[in-house]
């Protein structure tokens, strides 16, 4: 326990070191808070054709603060492999299994606490409180698809912030299957965020959501898996 609460203290010192952390960390989660709960009503009137589509865009926003939370996690990975600090991990017995333990179970904490402030918080929409905690676990599992991807793919934090913008465009892309009647929607269901969408809008329609539920989990979990392995190949194995 101790070595978590070390390992935490140092990860928010080193948040709030960097702008771009601190940024991504704090103000942009309270920036697309203050859109959805004051920006989107107002266009909402201004424009009323928005009003149908409020809970994908409360969606788009929450998941610009899970990706953004995973990229800061990805970001301090990063340093740590510049300074050396993985490479005296991987010779500690165990101790990779739980740094990359401790760094997902962490991101997914603070993106579970942050999403569900922008579903119960906002007031666009009313979720129950049970389906809200389901929808906050989902959108808690995107941070660590972002903090594992990033490391493995990137080389230092520059390229990480390029492969960032390219990979929360392929985490956007299933929203486009709300706009897409054809058979070709379907083709969104290997993005873990297509099961999200699809739950959430279940939800709010009244509908089922069993199916919606067990195939984000699953998808999720397939993808965090296989992120793993790469992680660990392309950053404790070098």
């Amino acid at each position: 326990m101790k070595k978590i609460i070390a390992l935490s203290l140092n990860d928010i010192r080193n948040i709030f070191r960097e702008q771009i952390l601190y940024f991504m960390f704090l103000v942009s989660p309270i920036l697309m808070f203050l859109v959805a709960r004051l920006g989107l009503p107002k266009a909402g009137v201004w424009y009323p054709v928005l009003v149908d589509y409020y809970p994908l865009l409360l969606l788009l926003l929450t998941l610009q603060v899970s990706s953004g939370i995973g990229f800061v996690i990805a970001s301090i990975i990063l340093d740590e492999r510049d300074e050396g600090v993985l490479t005296g991990i991987r010779v500690m017995p165990m101790a990779t299994n739980l740094f990359i333990l401790y760094r997902i179970l962490f991101s997914m904490l603070v993106t579970f606490l942050t999403t569900l402030v922008m579903l119960q918080g906002t007031g666009i929409i009313v979720v129950e409180w049970g389906s809200a905690l389901l929808v906050a676990f989902l959108f808690s599992l995107i941070a660590p698809l972002v903090l594992l991807a990033l490391p493995s793919f990137s080389q230092n934090k520059v390229e990480g912030l390029a492969f960032f913008k390219a990979f929360n465009l392929l985490l956007l892309l299933p929203a486009a299957s709300f706009f897409i009647s054809s058979k070709i929607a379907y083709l969104f269901a290997l993005l873990p965020l297509y099961w999200t969408f699809h739950f959430f809008e279940a939800i709010h329609q009244g509908e089922p959501t069993g199916l919606w539920l067990g195939g984000a989990v699953a998808v999720h979990a397939n993808w965090i898996t296989i992120l793993i392995r790469l992680f660990r190949r392309k950053v404790f194995r070098r």
